[in-house]
């Protein structure tokens, strides 16, 4: 059986010491203190700096041949425990091994002078100066001026948490501690070698006055007992105790962002993580396995304040549009004519006017439409922006490895997601939602904890309507909530829409009997890199990206029943699987059972914008 245990970190520097942040503190000031983001203002160790510092020492220990009662510090230790990236034999098709270790920020007081429990009143700064060694004199624009957050001389102690979860057999046997009390004399002994902390340590910054680690909490990792019943489907609130970073894209050479919405195999993961530091067995089937692979996880939706779940993408289809007064009209490209039925504006007698489709609109714009189509309005959530860079020799950042990461904040933020047991056994499922219902450790790439809370009788509101006067007779518009897979591969002459109508038409595709796709409006991405490397969908000897259709595509149908369009809501699209092919975790990602293919029907009134309704009295500016 596993254990968890909590190890408390506290490191105490003497000002002048500077973690730095991309933020402006204030006019004047060139390098301002990395802060945390819950309104206090504290000044932070970053939770990846802490790491990054003590693996150092840990391999300054090896390498020295310590050993820590009676156990030897080896670099095999230091990986298991800190983690090794994909390219050090971290196994199959190059998997990376996260550690045992998730390391939170360290938060000092938010002090700046005199009182340390105060919050800032101004930014205190300290100015230094480059100096021509030929000379003596300063240097031309060479000056830089500091954010302090202490006087100089004063010492600040940041302290946070460590968070160790392992199986006892795959550790060292001390001679007189207990495996997680060896975890924390390791990381003791390892704070004994930092010798400063932060940037410009080269300058005299960041000096560590004194350091420690303490085991204070540990408790098994066991499962808990279940519930005797659960609803076929649950919902639960989603809460995080740090900043989140989930999905992550680059946006540039060395800026990653990530997503607003969780994808469901986030939690599935961190679910099988967790039952196997429990001793259970996950992998493909044993029981438990068996069980993961066949619920579903939908996507987890940040709530609005209301409680409302937020952030859909609304159709692709629709379009605005402005008269000859500039007053704004909306349309929906998506009819049986197809994007040349476009209504011209009426009040446009020279020329009708030219649609604009979302990526063409303007903040102001938008909201108009969401309004005009009562669309949940998505949450405002802060982006986080940090620095990040590897520790080279003498604890000091290394050269040409920086790049930041963009994450969100989680304070005062919940997010929305939905459990189905589908055709998982029963009694697994409740065991695993007893087991997810104590909490999740190492959601995303900040490790952040999840903890869920039954939202009760709050108001769960799929942008969704089965009145068949939104789209007109015998027809429904589909909108994609999540990315699906749709696309087989290619093959001669079959552009996209070709690929669309084989999908819902044809028995290999989402098989709906006497369906027929009358109108398509879709955008496509393709997925690859090591995504398409680890999960090779038409085998290891072969790479293709995989090719999703984007949320906001909308697919207008006929000869379906609506007991057809609710089961699939239910579900999910089933996911495109090549010929002589079967879909699973291992070699496909984009699975219903983790989120994907999410459907939204008649999710907004087509035949009211078909006329082109107006969407403001006022000008446009």
């Amino acid at each position: 059986m596993g254990l968890r245990c909590d190890i408390t970190l506290s490191i105490t520097l003497v000002s002048p010491f500077l973690m730095p942040g991309l933020d402006v503190a204030a006019l004047g000031i060139d390098a301002a203190a990395l802060r945390d983001d819950c309104g206090k203002g504290c000044p932070i160790i970053p939770a990846d700096q802490v790491k990054g510092l003590l693996s150092a020492a840990c391999t300054t220990l090896a390498e020295a041949g310590v050993e820590i009662d009676g156990v030897a510090v080896t670099r095999t230790l230091i990986g298991r425990l800190f983690g090794r990236p994909s390219d050090e034999d971290g196994g199959e098709w190059g998997a990376p091994q996260r550690g045992a270790i998730i390391f939170g920020d360290l938060t000092a007081p938010p002090q700046i002078f005199g009182d340390l429990t105060a919050p800032p009143q101004k930014a205190a700064s300290f100015t230094r100066v480059s100096i021509d060694g030929s000379t003596g004199a300063a240097k031309n624009g060479a000056l830089q001026t500091v954010e302090l957050v202490a006087p100089l001389g004063q010492r600040v102690t940041f302290s946070g948490t460590a968070t160790v979860r392992f199986d006892p057999r795959t550790m060292p046997a001390p001679a007189t501690k207990t495996a997680a009390e060896w975890v924390a004399a390791l990381l003791h002994t390892a704070l004994g070698v930092i010798p400063a902390v932060g940037g410009l340590k080269t300058a005299g910054f960041g000096q560590v006055a004194e350091a420690s680690a303490t085991m204070t909490h540990a408790e098994p990792l066991a499962l808990p007992t279940p519930a005797t019943a659960l609803p076929p489907v649950v919902r639960r609130y989603v809460h995080f105790d740090r900043r989140l970073l989930v999905d992550a894209e680059r946006v540039a050479d060395n800026v990653w962002k990530g997503q607003e919405i969780i994808p469901g195999a986030v939690f599935k993961g961190a679910l099988a993580e967790r039952l196997r530091l429990a001793g259970e067995d996950t992998r493909s089937g044993s029981p438990f396995g068996t069980a993961l692979a066949a619920m579903r996880f939908s996507h987890a939706f940040p709530a609005n304040t209301d409680g409302r779940p937020a952030g859909f993408t609304p159709p692709l289809s629709l379009c605005v549009y402005a008269d000859r007064n500039d007053k704004l009209h909306g349309a929906c490209a998506l009819s049986t004519g197809g994007p040349d039925a476009l209504p011209a504006c009426a009040a446009s007698q020279t020329a009708p006017a030219i649609p604009r489709f979302a990526p063409d609109w303007k903040d102001a714009e938008r909201e108009q439409v969401l309004a005009a189509i009562g669309w949940p309005a998505p949450p405002s959530l802060t982006p986080l922006p940090r620095g990040h860079t590897a520790i080279g020799k003498d604890y000091v950042a290394a050269d040409q490895k920086l790049f930041v990461d963009v994450g969100l904040s989680t304070h005062n933020q919940k997010w929305f997601l939905e459990i189905g047991q589908d055709k998982a056994d029963p009694a697994r499922f409740r065991d695993l939602m007893a087991t997810l219902d104590q909490g999740l450790d190492g959601i995303g790439a900040t490790g952040a904890r999840a903890t869920f809370t039954d939202p009760g009788d709050a108001p769960w509101d799929w942008p969704s309507s089965f009145d068949s006067t939104r789209t007109g007779d015998g027809l429904w518009a589909v909108t994609l909530a999540t990315p699906a897979l749709m696309f087989r591969e290619p093959k001669p002459g079959m552009d996209a829409v070709a690929q669309y109508k084989d999908y819902w038409e044809t028995r290999a595709g989402v098989g709906l009997e006497g369906a027929v796709l009358v109108d398509v409006f879709a955008s496509q991405k393709l997925t690859g890199g090591y995504l398409g490397l680890r999960r090779r969908m038409y085998g290891h000897d072969r790479y293709y990206p995989f090719v999703l259709t984007q949320p906001g595509s909308v697919f207008l149908l006929s000869g379906i029943t609506e007991e057809q369009l609710k089961a699939l809501m239910r579900t999910g699209l089933p996911a495109r699987a090549p010929e002589g092919v079967s879909l699973t975790w291992e070699n496909c990602p984009y699975l219903p059972e983790n989120g994907y293919g999410a459907i939204l029907v008649n999710a907004i009134d087509h035949a009211r914008l078909a006329p082109g309704v107006p969407l403001s009295d006022k000008e446009a500016s």
